[in-house]
């Protein structure tokens, strides 16, 4: 994986479990760069993995706020219920949510006969509707903010075609051991990360790559 920003001449070559700690101090450069992150239709940044272009807002995660992760919240939930539709429906599984539409539809014609007035109802539920009305959900583990932050990552690598992740200032919560474990389960998830802050961090870590864009944006490794 290859991330590029074009006012940075550093190329950053990413491999899965990879985490990157990118010091922008350059205080109008470091605004800027995290709101061009969100922003789809910036063409700043560049994505490319084994030398295909992808498309950057499809592909990265932006997590802005470490204490606000959730990963049933109604834009994952509406992502995962869009993609089980799309991709989840074999055509087993559609006869098999057809009977089901239509034993709903043959009930509510015999419910509906109990009312002298006419009465209307949807005779064809879609399956993200079903998904969200049994409340379908990911089940999650956040007893720590390591774990809180995986369950929160894997479930947007569930919802899209996710391929690197950025997150704000990641390291005032993690411990050694921590980022060593973090590491490790991004590897298995194919991810790599880059901390975006605009004060490096003084700990020293094997598993940390640190880049530093000064105020003249010139990089020091």
């Amino acid at each position: 994986m290859t991330f590029k920003h074009e006012e940075i001449s550093f190329r950053f070559d990413l491999n899965p479990g990879d985490i990157v700690d990118l010091t922008l101090e350059n205080p109008k450069f470091y605004r800027d760069f995290v709101k061009d992150l969100s922003d789809d239709e910036c063409e700043s940044f560049s994505l490319s993995e084994d030398g295909i272009e992808k498309d950057f807002g499809k592909s990265a995660l932006v997590i802005r706020d470490l204490f606000d992760l959730d990963p049933n919240s109604k834009r994952i939930l509406g992502a995962i219920y869009k993609k089980i539709d799309k991709t989840a429906l074999s055509p087993e599984r559609q006869e098999m949510f057809n009977e089901i539409n239509a034993k709903i539809s043959a009930l509510m014609m015999d419910i509906s006969a109990d009312f002298e007035g006419a009465i209307s109802f949807n005779d064809a539920l879609t399956l993200p509707q079903v998904l969200g009305m049994i409340d379908f959900k990911f089940d999650y583990d956040d007893s720590t903010f390591l774990r809180s932050l995986l369950s929160y990552i894997k479930a947007w690598r569930e919802a899209t075609d996710l391929k690197i992740v950025f997150v704000l200032n990641l390291f005032a919560l993690l411990n050694a051991s921590e980022i060593a474990s973090f590491s490790s389960e991004l590897a298995y998830l194919g991810l790599p990360v880059i901390n975006i802050s605009y004060i490096s961090s003084k700990a020293s870590n094997e598993n940390i790559k640190k880049v530093i864009v000064d105020q003249d944006l010139c990089e020091i490794y």
